[in-house]
């Protein structure tokens, strides 16, 4: 369903990131909630009357899509949520979404990136009483032909001491942006790339792990599409990026067939992780899709 591709429409943003990134952390101080024994720590923000929750991708944080959230705002109460160290599984996590949402108000329009876009899936298979919208970016559906090259990655990082991990992580931490983030300046290259390397130190193995186990699971069909969504037009998104190589092309096609009444959104210019670096073409191609 209208599925076409439409040129860049981006929102402004901060001229400087590192200036938008010191107001968003004063204005944005973590909050805590406990659920079923374990303690999430969430972002919230903006006032409108509606509410959006944003999932972060694997190996991150809910301040990593702060960019996002900062446009999110503008029309909605916005929640981003980090996913507790210990988690390892789709329903607990998921059972910590729900809370959340019932905590705040609900429902919500769902905004998933990448892992965060599994996550929002089962979410709505779950509970849809909790979900009013889906947005699924740079994201797949259920595909167990991916699982293989999961497990060995996720292997490989098991087995890897965590001093070793850590000067991997920050060794590499700007090589994913030429390819997964084309068109960045020098500037904002240089920016990311420190950001990048900050978000390494405090992200731990456990939870890289965990996401793993999360990523696993939902790829092996532990989440069918949430058939109440998928079968009503007008309320899933999908937006996926052109130099997206994350995603592997067996998950790209399972999310299509999964959702046949979405709107769909490829954005030409963008890559996987360009939700993070240049999220006004993402926020706009959501705008455009759900008018405020």
């Amino acid at each position: 369903m209208n599925d076409f591709v439409i040129p860049a429409h981006p929102i402004s943003m901060p001229s400087s990131w590192h200036d938008h990134l010191r107001l968003f952390r004063a204005s944005h101080p973590p909050t805590s909630l406990d659920v079923r024994w374990h303690t999430w720590t969430y972002l919230i923000g903006g006032s409108g009357e509606r509410v959006a929750l944003l999932l972060h991708g694997s190996e991150s944080d809910a301040e990593s899509l702060f960019g996002a959230m900062s446009l999110l705002e503008r029309h909605y109460t916005v929640i981003a949520p980090t996913y507790p160290d210990e988690l390892n599984s789709l329903d607990d996590v998921c059972a910590g979404l729900a809370t959340l949402l019932e905590h705040v108000g609900a429902p919500a329009l769902v905004v998933g990136y990448s892992m965060g876009g599994y996550l929002a899936q089962a979410l709505a298979e779950r509970r849809p009483d909790l979900v009013d919208r889906l947005v699924l970016c740079n994201t797949g559906g259920p595909a167990p032909a991916a699982l293989r090259m999961v497990r060995v990655q996720y292997s490989l990082l098991a087995a890897t001491p965590d001093s070793l991990l850590r000067g991997a992580l920050r060794a590499g931490a700007g090589l994913p942006l030429w390819r997964e983030s084309p068109g960045l300046s020098a500037a904002d290259y240089l920016f990311w790339r420190g950001y990048f390397i900050e978000m390494a130190a405090r992200i731990s193995k456990r939870a890289m792990l965990g996401h793993g186990r999360i990523i696993e699971q939902f790829l092996a069909g532990r989440a069918a599409p949430p058939a109440k969504l998928a079968g009503e037009p007008g309320r899933v998104l999908i937006l996926d990026a052109a130099y997206d190589h994350v995603i592997e092309a067996v998950e790209r096609a399972a999310l299509r067939a999964a959702y046949p009444l979405a709107y769909t959104r490829l954005l030409t210019t963008m890559g996987h992780l360009s939700a993070l670096t240049q999220p006004g073409d993402f926020i706009a191609a959501i705008e455009e899709a759900f008018p405020a």
